[in-house]
């Protein structure tokens, strides 16, 4: 790859990263399915794996049911390995709303540990590992 190609990479992993962070926030299902990869994973750093784009979101919509949640991606760091895969890791802090009391029901940070792979021409998060710090566990809403 020429630095020009390893820079629009860098650049292109990033915006999928931005994407999953506003598309979890507006709640559109559909377009956040589109960040990963088919076969893709998500899940803790010691915790399981849920596999499958369908099966990761409707887990994050599942976990956001009933919370309007506000995310913050900083100091993202890529790397990119090859022309269809790269890895990153980003530092995030995200509060959780209840949409019946207006509560602060989460408050968590940490970081995203991810593999991207270019699939069907566009870059996606093939895996996630997330290692978390919640301040604030949810509470009933």
């Amino acid at each position: 790859m020429t630095p020009i190609e390893e820079l629009k990479a860098m650049e292109d992993v990033r915006q999928v990263k931005a994407r999953y962070f506003r598309f979890t926030d507006a709640k559109n299902w559909p377009e956040l399915e589109t960040v990963f990869c088919r076969e893709g994973s998500l899940g803790g750093v010691e915790g399981p794996m849920f596999s499958g784009a369908g099966a990761i979101v409707e887990l994050i919509r599942n976990g956001t049911d009933g919370v309007t949640t506000v995310h913050h991606g900083h100091c993202h760091e890529v790397w990119v390995d090859s022309p269809d895969e790269a890895h990153g890791v980003i530092a995030f802090e995200d509060l959780g709303f209840s949409n019946r009391t207006d509560a602060l029901v989460m408050h968590g940070y940490g970081r995203y540990h991810e593999i991207y792979r270019r699939e069907a021409g566009a870059w996606r998060i093939w895996e996630c590992k997330i290692a978390r710090r919640t301040v604030v566990d949810i509470k009933p809403r």
